[in-house]
Protein backbone atom coordinates (compact mmCIF):
# COMPACT_ATOMS: atom_id res chain seq x y z
CA UNK A 1 0.00 0.00 0.00
CA UNK A 2 3.04 2.21 0.96
CA UNK A 3 4.27 2.04 -2.42
CA UNK A 4 1.12 2.51 -3.91
CA UNK A 5 0.62 5.95 -2.69
CA UNK A 6 4.41 7.16 -3.03
CA UNK A 7 3.78 6.61 -6.89
CA UNK A 8 0.42 8.42 -7.09
CA UNK A 9 2.25 11.40 -5.57
CA UNK A 10 5.39 10.71 -8.13
CA UNK A 11 2.54 11.17 -11.06
CA UNK A 12 0.49 13.81 -9.26
CA UNK A 13 4.12 15.68 -9.06
CA UNK A 14 4.24 14.97 -12.39
CA UNK A 15 1.48 16.21 -13.78
CA UNK A 16 1.40 19.76 -12.12
CA UNK A 17 4.75 20.58 -13.52
CA UNK A 18 3.49 19.45 -17.25
CA UNK A 19 0.52 21.72 -16.61
CA UNK A 20 3.09 24.62 -15.25
CA UNK A 21 4.97 24.32 -18.32
CA UNK A 22 1.91 24.47 -21.10
CA UNK A 23 0.66 27.67 -18.95
CA UNK A 24 4.46 29.04 -19.01
CA UNK A 25 4.20 28.21 -22.62
CA UNK A 26 0.49 29.90 -23.66
CA UNK A 27 0.95 33.05 -22.08
CA UNK A 28 4.03 34.81 -23.14
CA UNK A 29 2.84 33.41 -27.12
CA UNK A 30 -0.83 35.15 -26.63
CA UNK A 31 0.98 38.36 -25.51
CA UNK A 32 3.07 38.14 -28.42
CA UNK A 33 -0.21 38.06 -30.65
CA UNK A 34 -2.16 40.39 -29.01
CA UNK A 35 0.46 42.85 -29.15
CA UNK A 36 1.39 42.47 -33.01
CA UNK A 37 0.09 45.14 -34.32
CA UNK A 38 1.26 47.55 -31.59
CA UNK A 39 4.41 48.62 -34.05
CA UNK A 40 7.16 47.21 -35.77
CA UNK A 41 9.82 48.82 -33.68
CA UNK A 42 8.94 46.46 -30.91
CA UNK A 43 8.76 43.31 -32.56
CA UNK A 44 12.18 42.18 -32.22
CA UNK A 45 12.05 42.94 -28.19
CA UNK A 46 8.92 40.53 -28.29
CA UNK A 47 9.89 37.92 -30.44
CA UNK A 48 13.06 37.49 -27.84
CA UNK A 49 10.48 37.50 -24.52
CA UNK A 50 8.62 34.47 -27.02
CA UNK A 51 11.88 32.50 -27.49
CA UNK A 52 13.01 32.71 -23.75
CA UNK A 53 9.49 31.80 -22.67
CA UNK A 54 9.59 28.64 -25.16
CA UNK A 55 12.70 27.77 -23.82
CA UNK A 56 11.41 28.28 -20.30
CA UNK A 57 9.00 26.21 -20.95
CA UNK A 58 10.80 23.31 -22.54
CA UNK A 59 13.65 23.01 -19.65
CA UNK A 60 10.19 22.38 -17.21
CA UNK A 61 9.03 19.88 -20.03
CA UNK A 62 12.40 18.00 -19.43
CA UNK A 63 12.67 18.01 -15.65
CA UNK A 64 8.95 16.75 -15.90
CA UNK A 65 10.36 13.97 -18.33
CA UNK A 66 13.14 13.31 -16.10
CA UNK A 67 10.94 12.44 -13.26
CA UNK A 68 8.44 10.04 -14.81
CA UNK A 69 11.62 8.32 -16.22
CA UNK A 70 13.05 8.02 -12.71
CA UNK A 71 10.11 6.54 -11.55
CA UNK A 72 9.17 4.06 -14.08
CA UNK A 73 13.35 2.84 -13.24
CA UNK A 74 12.98 2.60 -9.83
CA UNK A 75 9.29 0.62 -10.24
CA UNK A 76 11.50 -1.78 -12.57
CA UNK A 77 14.15 -2.09 -10.10
CA UNK A 78 11.50 -3.30 -7.47
CA UNK A 79 9.73 -5.58 -9.66
CA UNK A 80 13.10 -6.93 -10.20
CA UNK A 81 14.32 -7.62 -6.73
CA UNK A 82 11.23 -8.80 -5.62
CA UNK A 83 11.58 -11.49 -8.87
CA UNK A 84 14.68 -12.74 -7.81
CA UNK A 85 13.54 -13.18 -4.08
CA UNK A 86 10.92 -15.17 -5.12
CA UNK A 87 13.74 -17.53 -6.89
CA UNK A 88 15.53 -17.48 -3.89
CA UNK A 89 12.74 -18.90 -1.97
CA UNK A 90 11.62 -21.34 -3.91
CA UNK A 91 15.51 -22.89 -4.47
CA UNK A 92 15.45 -22.63 -0.57
CA UNK A 93 11.80 -24.62 -0.04
CA UNK A 94 13.51 -27.42 -2.69
CA UNK A 95 15.75 -28.31 0.41
CA UNK A 96 13.21 -28.77 3.06
CA UNK A 97 11.47 -31.82 2.74
CA UNK A 98 8.12 -32.17 1.93
CA UNK A 99 5.41 -31.66 4.81
CA UNK A 100 2.09 -33.41 5.25
CA UNK A 101 -0.38 -31.74 3.09
CA UNK A 102 -2.37 -29.46 5.28
CA UNK A 103 -5.91 -28.19 4.63
CA UNK A 104 -6.39 -25.10 2.63
CA UNK A 105 -5.48 -22.07 4.33
CA UNK A 106 -7.90 -18.45 4.40
CA UNK A 107 -6.87 -15.77 1.41
CA UNK A 108 -4.26 -13.75 3.01
CA UNK A 109 -5.40 -9.85 3.13
CA UNK A 110 -3.57 -7.37 0.94
CA UNK A 111 -1.89 -5.73 3.52
CA UNK A 112 -0.43 -8.69 5.40
CA UNK A 113 1.06 -9.47 1.77
CA UNK A 114 2.82 -6.24 1.60
CA UNK A 115 4.42 -6.90 4.60
CA UNK A 116 5.16 -10.59 3.64
CA UNK A 117 6.91 -8.91 0.81
CA UNK A 118 9.02 -6.40 2.55
CA UNK A 119 10.10 -9.27 5.35
CA UNK A 120 13.17 -11.63 4.81
CA UNK A 121 12.39 -15.38 4.69
CA UNK A 122 12.48 -16.65 7.86
CA UNK A 123 15.85 -19.22 8.40
CA UNK A 124 14.77 -22.79 7.86
CA UNK A 125 15.57 -24.77 10.84
CA UNK A 126 18.46 -26.98 11.04
CA UNK A 127 17.53 -30.92 11.45
CA UNK A 128 17.89 -32.20 15.07
CA UNK A 129 21.56 -34.36 14.18
CA UNK A 130 22.66 -30.84 14.18
CA UNK A 131 21.57 -29.24 17.33
CA UNK A 132 23.10 -32.41 18.91
CA UNK A 133 26.75 -31.66 17.33
CA UNK A 134 26.83 -28.26 17.87
CA UNK A 135 27.25 -27.93 21.17
CA UNK A 136 29.97 -31.00 21.48
CA UNK A 137 32.20 -28.96 19.35
CA UNK A 138 31.33 -25.82 21.34
CA UNK A 139 32.31 -27.57 24.21
CA UNK A 140 35.92 -28.85 22.71
CA UNK A 141 36.37 -25.15 21.36
CA UNK A 142 36.11 -23.67 25.40
CA UNK A 143 38.33 -26.51 26.02
CA UNK A 144 40.95 -25.81 23.87
CA UNK A 145 40.51 -22.44 24.26
CA UNK A 146 40.77 -22.28 28.47
CA UNK A 147 44.24 -24.55 27.54
CA UNK A 148 45.92 -22.16 25.21
CA UNK A 149 44.86 -19.56 28.25
CA UNK A 150 46.10 -21.71 30.95
CA UNK A 151 49.66 -22.14 28.60
CA UNK A 152 50.00 -18.50 28.12
CA UNK A 153 49.74 -17.94 32.05
CA UNK A 154 52.46 -20.64 32.59
CA UNK A 155 54.59 -19.04 29.97
CA UNK A 156 54.28 -15.42 31.53
CA UNK A 157 54.81 -17.19 35.27
CA UNK A 158 58.04 -18.69 33.68
CA UNK A 159 59.25 -15.40 32.33
CA UNK A 160 58.13 -13.33 35.78
CA UNK A 161 60.64 -15.85 37.85
CA UNK A 162 62.85 -14.65 39.71
CA UNK A 163 66.68 -16.12 40.08
CA UNK A 164 65.95 -18.00 43.13
CA UNK A 165 62.71 -18.94 41.87
CA UNK A 166 64.40 -20.41 38.96
CA UNK A 167 67.04 -21.76 40.68
CA UNK A 168 64.79 -23.42 42.81
CA UNK A 169 62.95 -25.05 40.20
CA UNK A 170 65.78 -26.83 38.42
CA UNK A 171 66.61 -27.94 42.04
CA UNK A 172 63.76 -29.39 42.76
CA UNK A 173 63.76 -31.10 39.12
CA UNK A 174 67.26 -32.25 39.99
CA UNK A 175 66.44 -33.69 43.58
CA UNK A 176 63.48 -35.52 41.87
CA UNK A 177 65.24 -37.48 39.75
CA UNK A 178 68.96 -37.89 41.76
CA UNK A 179 68.98 -41.93 42.43
CA UNK A 180 70.66 -43.09 46.13
CA UNK A 181 71.92 -40.84 48.91
CA UNK A 182 75.30 -41.55 47.90
CA UNK A 183 74.61 -39.05 44.88
CA UNK A 184 74.19 -36.38 46.85
CA UNK A 185 77.68 -35.85 47.21
CA UNK A 186 77.97 -36.05 43.04
CA UNK A 187 78.68 -32.80 41.48
CA UNK A 188 77.75 -34.16 38.10
CA UNK A 189 75.33 -36.49 36.32
CA UNK A 190 74.11 -37.64 33.34
CA UNK A 191 70.21 -37.57 32.19
CA UNK A 192 69.16 -39.95 29.71
CA UNK A 193 65.93 -38.14 27.84
CA UNK A 194 63.11 -40.79 26.51
CA UNK A 195 64.37 -39.76 22.39
CA UNK A 196 67.28 -41.19 23.65
CA UNK A 197 69.93 -38.19 24.14
CA UNK A 198 71.72 -37.95 27.15
CA UNK A 199 72.83 -34.75 29.01
CA UNK A 200 75.40 -33.60 31.59
CA UNK A 201 74.24 -32.02 34.69
CA UNK A 202 77.25 -30.04 35.92
CA UNK A 203 77.40 -28.47 39.41
CA UNK A 204 79.70 -25.72 40.59
CA UNK A 205 80.32 -25.33 44.19
CA UNK A 206 81.09 -22.25 45.34
CA UNK A 207 83.47 -21.44 48.29
CA UNK A 208 80.33 -20.77 50.69
CA UNK A 209 78.57 -23.88 49.97
CA UNK A 210 81.87 -26.32 49.99
CA UNK A 211 82.48 -24.41 53.57
CA UNK A 212 78.12 -25.13 54.37
CA UNK A 213 78.84 -28.79 53.61
CA UNK A 214 81.90 -29.32 55.13
CA UNK A 215 82.43 -32.12 58.19
CA UNK A 216 82.61 -30.57 61.67
CA UNK A 217 86.65 -30.48 62.05
CA UNK A 218 87.13 -28.12 58.77
CA UNK A 219 84.23 -25.60 59.89
CA UNK A 220 86.51 -25.26 63.50
CA UNK A 221 89.76 -25.24 61.74
CA UNK A 222 88.17 -22.25 59.51
CA UNK A 223 86.29 -20.85 62.69
CA UNK A 224 89.58 -20.37 64.38
CA UNK A 225 91.57 -19.21 61.53
CA UNK A 226 88.97 -16.53 60.48
CA UNK A 227 89.42 -14.92 64.21
CA UNK A 228 93.11 -14.77 64.37
CA UNK A 229 93.27 -13.08 60.90
CA UNK A 230 90.55 -10.79 61.47
CA UNK A 231 92.40 -10.32 65.01
CA UNK A 232 95.20 -7.89 62.82
CA UNK A 233 94.85 -4.31 62.75
CA UNK A 234 92.92 -3.13 59.73
CA UNK A 235 92.74 -6.43 58.31
CA UNK A 236 89.73 -7.27 56.40
CA UNK A 237 87.64 -10.21 55.02
CA UNK A 238 85.88 -10.62 51.41
CA UNK A 239 84.37 -13.49 50.94
CA UNK A 240 84.66 -14.51 46.34
CA UNK A 241 83.00 -17.69 44.49
CA UNK A 242 86.25 -19.27 44.77
CA UNK A 243 87.56 -18.23 47.89
CA UNK A 244 87.73 -15.82 50.85
CA UNK A 245 90.60 -12.99 50.45
CA UNK A 246 91.91 -11.07 53.68
CA UNK A 247 93.71 -7.85 52.82
CA UNK A 248 94.68 -4.68 54.28
CA UNK A 249 95.47 -1.17 52.78
CA UNK A 250 94.28 -2.73 49.13
CA UNK A 251 97.24 -5.55 49.75
CA UNK A 252 95.96 -9.10 49.50
CA UNK A 253 97.62 -11.20 52.63
CA UNK A 254 95.78 -14.02 52.67
CA UNK A 255 93.34 -16.68 51.14
CA UNK A 256 91.34 -19.28 52.35
CA UNK A 257 90.09 -22.31 50.96
CA UNK A 258 88.16 -25.71 50.94
CA UNK A 259 88.82 -28.83 49.41
CA UNK A 260 87.19 -32.41 49.99
CA UNK A 261 87.74 -32.47 53.81
CA UNK A 262 90.95 -30.06 53.88
CA UNK A 263 91.32 -26.44 54.52
CA UNK A 264 94.03 -24.81 52.15
CA UNK A 265 95.46 -21.46 53.44
CA UNK A 266 97.63 -19.44 51.04
CA UNK A 267 99.65 -16.64 52.41
CA UNK A 268 101.87 -13.52 51.21
CA UNK A 269 105.17 -14.81 51.58
CA UNK A 270 108.16 -15.34 49.85
CA UNK A 271 108.42 -19.35 48.95
CA UNK A 272 112.10 -18.85 48.87
CA UNK A 273 112.34 -17.65 52.45
CA UNK A 274 110.93 -20.68 53.64
CA UNK A 275 112.72 -23.47 52.06
CA UNK A 276 114.55 -25.89 54.23
CA UNK A 277 112.08 -24.65 57.06
CA UNK A 278 109.96 -27.06 59.11
CA UNK A 279 107.16 -26.01 57.09
CA UNK A 280 105.46 -28.07 54.67
CA UNK A 281 104.05 -26.05 51.99
CA UNK A 282 103.82 -25.55 48.19
CA UNK A 283 104.63 -22.86 45.63
CA UNK A 284 101.86 -21.73 43.56
CA UNK A 285 103.16 -19.01 42.74
CA UNK A 286 103.30 -19.69 39.12
CA UNK A 287 99.23 -19.66 39.42
CA UNK A 288 98.12 -16.42 37.95
CA UNK A 289 95.12 -16.76 40.53
CA UNK A 290 97.58 -16.80 43.12
CA UNK A 291 100.56 -15.08 42.39
CA UNK A 292 99.80 -12.99 44.84
CA UNK A 293 99.71 -15.36 47.76
CA UNK A 294 102.04 -18.12 46.92
CA UNK A 295 102.74 -19.83 49.78
CA UNK A 296 99.83 -22.88 50.15
CA UNK A 297 99.47 -24.57 53.34
CA UNK A 298 97.09 -27.36 53.62
CA UNK A 299 95.51 -27.94 57.62
CA UNK A 300 94.74 -31.68 58.51
CA UNK A 301 96.03 -31.37 61.97
CA UNK A 302 96.78 -29.63 64.98
CA UNK A 303 100.49 -29.26 63.94
CA UNK A 304 99.57 -27.79 60.36
CA UNK A 305 97.07 -25.48 62.31
CA UNK A 306 100.03 -24.18 64.78
CA UNK A 307 102.40 -24.17 61.36
CA UNK A 308 99.79 -21.81 59.80
CA UNK A 309 99.10 -19.33 62.86
CA UNK A 310 103.44 -18.84 62.74
CA UNK A 311 103.34 -18.54 59.02
CA UNK A 312 100.46 -15.96 59.26
CA UNK A 313 102.46 -14.31 62.33
CA UNK A 314 105.12 -13.93 59.72
CA UNK A 315 103.28 -12.51 56.70
CA UNK A 316 101.35 -9.79 59.14
CA UNK A 317 104.62 -8.75 60.29
CA UNK A 318 106.05 -8.15 56.77
CA UNK A 319 103.19 -6.24 55.78
CA UNK A 320 103.33 -3.77 59.46
CA UNK A 321 99.82 -4.99 60.88
CA UNK A 322 99.88 -5.11 64.37
CA UNK A 323 98.51 -8.13 66.64
CA UNK A 324 94.69 -6.70 67.97
CA UNK A 325 93.14 -8.52 70.34
CA UNK A 326 91.87 -12.58 69.49
CA UNK A 327 88.47 -12.73 68.65
CA UNK A 328 86.07 -15.21 69.94
CA UNK A 329 82.86 -15.26 66.99
CA UNK A 330 81.29 -18.23 66.11
CA UNK A 331 82.02 -18.55 62.37
CA UNK A 332 80.89 -22.27 61.53
CA UNK A 333 78.46 -21.93 58.98
CA UNK A 334 74.93 -24.19 59.18
CA UNK A 335 74.97 -27.07 57.40
CA UNK A 336 72.34 -27.12 54.13
CA UNK A 337 71.16 -29.72 51.77
CA UNK A 338 72.09 -28.99 48.20
CA UNK A 339 68.60 -28.35 47.13
CA UNK A 340 68.88 -25.32 49.51
CA UNK A 341 72.31 -24.15 47.81
CA UNK A 342 71.31 -24.10 43.86
CA UNK A 343 67.97 -22.04 45.23
CA UNK A 344 70.45 -19.84 46.99
CA UNK A 345 72.71 -19.80 43.74
CA UNK A 346 75.87 -21.19 46.26
CA UNK A 347 75.63 -23.89 43.50
CA UNK A 348 75.68 -23.02 39.90
CA UNK A 349 73.86 -25.81 37.76
CA UNK A 350 74.69 -25.70 33.68
CA UNK A 351 73.77 -28.59 31.19
CA UNK A 352 74.81 -29.95 27.73
CA UNK A 353 74.00 -32.38 25.73
CA UNK A 354 76.92 -34.58 25.84
CA UNK A 355 76.72 -35.61 22.24
CA UNK A 356 76.07 -32.33 20.48
CA UNK A 357 77.47 -29.71 23.27
CA UNK A 358 74.75 -28.05 23.01
CA UNK A 359 74.03 -25.95 26.44
CA UNK A 360 70.58 -25.92 27.81
CA UNK A 361 68.57 -22.91 29.51
CA UNK A 362 67.06 -23.74 33.11
CA UNK A 363 63.64 -24.23 31.87
CA UNK A 364 65.28 -26.47 29.04
CA UNK A 365 66.66 -28.65 31.99
CA UNK A 366 63.50 -28.39 34.12
CA UNK A 367 61.08 -29.57 30.53
CA UNK A 368 63.91 -32.20 30.38
CA UNK A 369 63.28 -33.84 33.61
CA UNK A 370 59.27 -33.37 33.37
CA UNK A 371 59.48 -35.01 29.98
CA UNK A 372 60.35 -38.16 31.57
CA UNK A 373 64.38 -38.42 31.71
CA UNK A 374 65.91 -40.88 34.06
CA UNK A 375 69.53 -40.76 35.60
CA UNK A 376 72.17 -42.75 33.65
CA UNK A 377 72.95 -45.81 35.78
CA UNK A 378 74.81 -44.85 38.99
CA UNK A 379 78.24 -46.52 39.38
CA UNK A 380 80.30 -47.04 42.65
CA UNK A 381 83.60 -46.40 42.89
CA UNK A 382 85.43 -49.21 45.03
CA UNK A 383 87.12 -47.56 47.90
CA UNK A 384 90.72 -48.10 48.79
CA UNK A 385 91.30 -49.18 52.51
CA UNK A 386 92.40 -46.16 53.95
CA UNK A 387 94.60 -48.13 56.47
CA UNK A 388 96.38 -50.21 54.29
CA UNK A 389 96.91 -46.84 51.82
CA UNK A 390 98.56 -44.76 54.83
CA UNK A 391 100.73 -48.17 55.27
CA UNK A 392 102.25 -48.55 51.69
CA UNK A 393 100.90 -45.45 49.82
CA UNK A 394 103.34 -42.07 51.17
CA UNK A 395 100.95 -39.41 50.15
CA UNK A 396 102.71 -36.14 48.83
CA UNK A 397 101.37 -33.30 47.75
CA UNK A 398 102.86 -32.79 44.19
CA UNK A 399 104.49 -36.21 42.07
CA UNK A 400 106.67 -35.85 39.16
CA UNK A 401 107.02 -38.80 36.71
CA UNK A 402 110.66 -39.48 38.32
CA UNK A 403 109.48 -39.15 41.89
CA UNK A 404 106.07 -41.60 41.24
CA UNK A 405 108.66 -44.69 39.71
CA UNK A 406 110.99 -44.10 43.22
CA UNK A 407 107.96 -43.76 45.95
CA UNK A 408 105.77 -46.48 45.05
CA UNK A 409 106.72 -50.26 44.09
CA UNK A 410 104.90 -51.10 40.81
CA UNK A 411 102.97 -54.45 42.78
CA UNK A 412 101.36 -51.79 45.31
CA UNK A 413 100.25 -49.55 42.60
CA UNK A 414 98.68 -51.92 40.48
CA UNK A 415 96.77 -53.27 43.75
CA UNK A 416 95.68 -50.35 44.51
CA UNK A 417 94.00 -49.76 40.85
CA UNK A 418 89.99 -49.64 41.39
CA UNK A 419 88.23 -51.55 39.17
CA UNK A 420 84.47 -50.39 37.68
CA UNK A 421 82.35 -52.81 35.15
CA UNK A 422 81.29 -50.51 32.74
CA UNK A 423 78.17 -50.87 29.98
CA UNK A 424 80.10 -53.28 28.22
CA UNK A 425 83.38 -53.93 26.11
CA UNK A 426 83.54 -50.94 23.72
CA UNK A 427 85.14 -51.34 20.62
CA UNK A 428 86.17 -48.51 18.63
CA UNK A 429 89.04 -45.53 18.45
CA UNK A 430 91.26 -45.06 21.78
CA UNK A 431 92.71 -41.57 22.42
CA UNK A 432 95.52 -40.87 25.24
CA UNK A 433 95.36 -38.24 28.08
CA UNK A 434 98.37 -37.20 29.91
CA UNK A 435 98.50 -36.61 33.98
CA UNK A 436 99.68 -33.11 33.42
CA UNK A 437 96.91 -32.35 30.88
CA UNK A 438 94.49 -33.31 33.52
CA UNK A 439 96.15 -31.26 36.37
CA UNK A 440 95.81 -28.37 34.44
CA UNK A 441 91.79 -28.48 33.64
CA UNK A 442 90.23 -29.67 36.44
CA UNK A 443 89.99 -29.05 40.43
CA UNK A 444 91.13 -30.92 43.01
CA UNK A 445 88.80 -34.12 43.93
CA UNK A 446 87.07 -33.73 40.14
CA UNK A 447 85.99 -36.94 38.83
CA UNK A 448 87.64 -37.12 35.09
CA UNK A 449 85.73 -38.76 32.64
CA UNK A 450 85.53 -39.31 28.96
CA UNK A 451 82.33 -37.16 28.61
CA UNK A 452 84.17 -34.23 30.84
CA UNK A 453 87.37 -34.81 28.57
CA UNK A 454 85.02 -34.29 24.98
CA UNK A 455 83.42 -31.66 26.52
CA UNK A 456 86.82 -29.42 27.32
CA UNK A 457 87.48 -30.85 23.53
CA UNK A 458 90.70 -32.44 25.18
CA UNK A 459 89.82 -35.87 23.44
CA UNK A 460 88.64 -36.66 19.84
CA UNK A 461 84.45 -36.60 19.67
CA UNK A 462 84.49 -40.16 18.11
CA UNK A 463 86.45 -41.46 21.12
CA UNK A 464 85.33 -44.26 23.04
CA UNK A 465 88.11 -45.41 24.72
CA UNK A 466 90.67 -43.49 27.11
CA UNK A 467 94.39 -44.61 28.09
CA UNK A 468 96.03 -42.21 30.94
CA UNK A 469 99.83 -41.49 30.17
CA UNK A 470 102.20 -40.43 32.91
CA UNK A 471 103.60 -36.78 31.87
CA UNK A 472 104.99 -33.98 34.30
CA UNK A 473 103.53 -32.86 37.19
CA UNK A 474 100.57 -33.95 39.03
CA UNK A 475 99.76 -31.12 42.50
CA UNK A 476 95.84 -32.51 42.97
CA UNK A 477 93.66 -35.54 44.24
CA UNK A 478 92.03 -36.74 41.21
CA UNK A 479 89.67 -39.37 40.44
CA UNK A 480 90.44 -40.53 36.93
CA UNK A 481 88.07 -43.23 35.13
CA UNK A 482 89.46 -44.99 31.89
CA UNK A 483 89.61 -48.37 29.76
CA UNK A 484 93.74 -48.12 30.43
CA UNK A 485 96.88 -46.58 32.55
CA UNK A 486 100.32 -46.83 31.87
CA UNK A 487 101.67 -48.05 35.66
CA UNK A 488 103.43 -44.49 36.69
CA UNK A 489 100.03 -42.46 35.53
CA UNK A 490 98.70 -45.09 38.56
CA UNK A 491 101.44 -44.37 41.21
CA UNK A 492 101.22 -40.34 40.54
CA UNK A 493 97.40 -40.71 41.20
CA UNK A 494 97.93 -42.91 44.15
CA UNK A 495 100.60 -40.61 45.61
CA UNK A 496 98.90 -37.66 45.45
CA UNK A 497 95.36 -38.82 47.32
CA UNK A 498 93.42 -39.60 44.24
CA UNK A 499 91.92 -42.88 42.56
CA UNK A 500 92.22 -44.28 39.35
CA UNK A 501 89.16 -46.65 38.26
CA UNK A 502 90.29 -49.13 35.47
CA UNK A 503 86.42 -49.19 33.67
CA UNK A 504 86.28 -52.94 32.19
Amino acid sequence: MKNKLNTAKRMFHLAFCLLVSLIAAMLPASAAVADASAGADDGIVRWLIILIAILFACILLLIGLTQWVRIRLRRALNELKALRASDKGSSDDAKVPEAPAKAPQKPVPEAKKEQTKEQPPEPVKAPAEEHTIAPVEKKEEKKVEAQKAEAKKTEAKKAAMTDEERSAAVAGAISSVRGDEKQEDDMSLVLVAPDGRRVLIKQRQSFRARMIQACDESKGYYSELKNYLLSFDGVVASDSWNYESYGAARRQLAKINITGKTIVLFLALDPASLEGSKYKFDDVGDRKRYEKTPVKLKIRSARSFKWAKELIDQTMAQNERAAGIPLNQNFVPLYEGKDALIARGLIQVSAQEVDTGKKLTDEEIIALIESGAKVEGARSVPAIDPAYADEYIPHVDTVTVEQAASLLDNTVAEHHLAHLAASGKKEGKQDIINVDTLDANFEEGDTVTLSKLKELKLVEPSTVRLKVLARGMLTKPLVVEAEDFSIDAVKMILLTGGTPVELD
